[in-house]
This record gives structure tokens, C-alpha cells and sequence, in this order.
């Protein structure tokens, strides 16, 4: 069975800490993008994590309101597999029930159906699951 890169070089889970400011989300993006490669995902599968990054970002970085909340995005690169977790502070994302407007976590689920968001603390966390393809 082959081994990716990343884990012979022993870097399963990667963890980015950072404001929860919209001037840090090409940050995220680019973390995301770089993890998702470096697994084994392919140009467009790499367009899609930093997508599903970015809307999980989004709540948090709306609902902050406090230059000390913080956005946490860990990457574990498993396997056959790299699992997503996106901490944010606040609410889970917004529903408008007289708009027929996509939340963040439909968009996420578009991506990936497993996608979910959950309590974690007095935060939230968004978790999916990407497969490279091999």
C-alpha cells in the first residue's frame, strides 16, 4: 500500500490558529489548499476544500464580534482520507426562512454529503471528510 509524503514525513494532523477576521480567510485557503495537496488531491478537489473552508469560516468570522475570538482549522491526513475540522466561534450557521438562500453547511454538504456541524465547547465545528483520489 503506498504512503503519501505527508505522512512518511510524519505531519498527520496540521492545525492553523487564527483571528476570526476576513482578512485572514486567504490564509485559511491557502493552508487548506496546501494540505489538500499535499495529500494527493487533484487541481479541482483542491478549488473544492478551500470552497468548504472558506463557508466554514464564515459564520464564525460573522458572528465574532471580538478581536480575541479565534477560527481553528485542523487537517488530519489519514489513509485514504484528510478530515476537515473547522472550530469557529458563535452561533451555527444562519437559515433565512423567507429567503430560499443555501447556509454554509448546504453548500459544505454539496461538497461533501458527510459534512457536518456540531457543539464543540461554547464554539462550533464544521467536520468533512475529502478523498483523493489515488
Amino acid at each position: 500500500m503506498p504512503v503519501s509524503p505527508a505522512t512518511e514525513q510524519g505531519t498527520g494532523l496540521c492545525r492553523l490558529e487564527l483571528a476570526a477576521d476576513a482578512s485572514w480567510l486567504a490564509t485559511a485557503r491557502l493552508f487548506s489548499g496546501a494540505v489538500a495537496r499535499s495529500a494527493g488531491c487533484d487541481a479541482a478537489a483542491v478549488e473544492d476544500v478551500k470552497l468548504a473552508v472558506s463557508e466554514a469560516c464564515t459564520p464564525g468570522i460573522q458572528d465574532s464580534g471580538s478581536s480575541q475570538a479565534a477560527l481553528t482549522i485542523d487537517a488530519e491526513i489519514r489513509e485514504d482520507d484528510v478530515r476537515f475540522v473547522v472550530t469557529s466561534p458563535g452561533r451555527p450557521g444562519l437559515r433565512f426562512d423567507d429567503v430560499d438562500v443555501p447556509s454554509h453547511l448546504d453548500v459544505i454538504s454539496g461538497l461533501y454529503p458527510g459534512a457536518r456541524e456540531e457543539p464543540s465547547g461554547d464554539a462550533w465545528a464544521v467536520t468533512f471528510t475529502v478523498r483523493p483520489e489515488r
